[in-house]
């Protein structure tokens, strides 16, 4: 189908490659949706109609190849039905599902190298101009940039330094593009260095460290790998024991040295209120986006208890909790599977492929998954995550299957 396009420069006849330009605009609006708002909002709109109607044949082959990822989207849809806000159910259940629908046919047309070429390119320049233009809280410093809080930015500056020290080749660093990563790396690094976000920090760290273990497991040989691997159990097993011997001591250092409470800025506490939540209404929950709305009581005095005067952009701070508050267990067992193929499809494609893309793409989804328990980042409209995450499983698929010209 529509995966033959091989680059931004390639001309078929006298035109150029549409496919990849329109690709490249599609994941430059994306980024830039957290900065601009609405406009970049019907930018992105834009281009991913335009994608479709450029094909519109191989863009229904290609979501009927891969039409199980749009039960996620569906679910909250029809999440409409008991919502207690049908109204905001409906219309972001609608937003998920074509952000679901881009995220599969852009990943369908770009090749996976070009896909995070683009991204890396859009996300220096909102993370760049963060830095250069932005803002900075006046209590810490910290760097808060073009977007709303600090974890945004450090979130953004740590997908951008990850794909950037992937795509640097030392073996020709002259060349444009390992030049470009270099700069990307650079200004990465600095975006989450500047933000303080402690969960942009332990995500970097999470990234770099799974690139590198995907490297050593494509250089050596099964026993060596499996060598390897039973001695790092071991040593995750001795540091789980240490921890638990001394959990209070190590916690309270921890604490000490982020500047966190012991409740890690409240997130505990909102943890016991969305079980309480689940508790009530198990199996569907509220309703797809329905419990953060003005609408809601509750929510009213979370916000006001943790100060949040903008009434928005706030959660409970775990994946499946949150997500569970609104869409049930039987959605957060949806968003698990589509977790889990994107985990297994990512990483078996980033050992067998043996290319630089497909490592990447399995490290952001491992930095995605990382930051899961404390933080609320999949799967939601216009979301960049979300987008990642569906597009690794895309990527991930075994191109025979996956590939139907």
């Amino acid at each position: 189908m529509s995966a033959s396009a091989t680059g931004f420069g390639r001309f078929h006849g006298q035109s150029v490659n549409a496919d990849a330009c329109l690709g490249v605009c599609v994941l430059s609006a994306l980024v830039a949706i957290p900065i601009i708002g609405t406009l970049a909002a019907l930018a992105f709109l834009a281009a991913a109609l335009s994608l479709i109607a450029l094909r519109p044949l191989a863009a229904a082959s290609d979501l009927m190849s891969f039409k199980a990822l749009l039960i996620l989207p569906a679910f909250c849809v029809a999440s409409t039905l008991w919502s207690d806000v049908p109204a905001a159910s409906l219309r972001f259940g609608l937003q998920l599902g074509v952000t679901v629908v881009v995220a599969v046919i852009a990943a369908r047309r770009l090749p996976a190298q070009v896909y995070l070429v683009a991204l890396m390119i859009a996300l220096l320049g909102s993370v760049g101009a963060s830095i250069l233009f932005g803002s900075y809280r006046s209590d810490t410093g910290a760097l808060t940039g073009l977007y709303a809080s600090k974890n945004a930015i450090g979130l953004a500056a740590a997908f951008l330094a990850l794909i950037a020290i992937g795509t640097i080749d030392v073996r020709s660093w002259r060349k444009p593009l390992t030049l470009l990563a270099g700069l990307g790396a650079a200004v990465g690094l600095s975006g989450v260095y500047l933000s303080q976000s402690v969960s942009a920090v332990l995500a970097f760290l999470v990234g770099v460290l799974s690139l590198a273990a995907i490297g050593l497991f494509r250089q050596s040989s099964l026993i060596k790998c499996s060598v390897v691997g039973l001695f790092v159990g071991l040593l995750i097993a001795l540091g789980g024991l240490l921890v638990l011997t001394n959990f209070e001591a190590l916690s309270d250092t921890v604490l000490r040295a982020t500047g966190k409470d012991v409740t890690l800025t409240g997130r505990t506490e909102l943890w016991v209120i969305a079980l309480d939540l689940i508790e009530e209404r198990p199996i569907l929950g509220a309703g797809y986006q329905a419990f953060w709305v003005p609408q809601n009581a509750l929510a009213q005095s979370i916000w006001y208890r943790f100060g949040i005067e903008s009434q928005s952009g706030f959660s409970f701070h775990n994946t499946y909790l949150s997500n569970a508050v609104e869409i049930g267990l039987l959605g957060v067992a949806i968003q698990i599977a589509l977790i889990a193929a994107a985990l297994g499809l990512s990483l078996r494609a980033a050992i067998i492929g043996r290319d630089r893309a497909s490592a990447i793409l399995a490290a952001l989804v491992i930095m995605i998954v990382s930051l899961s328990g404390i933080d609320t980042h999949v799967f939601f409209q216009l979301s960049l995550p979300s987008v990642i995450m569906i597009s690794s499983i895309i990527y991930g698929r075994p191109r025979r299957r996956a590939q139907t010209d």
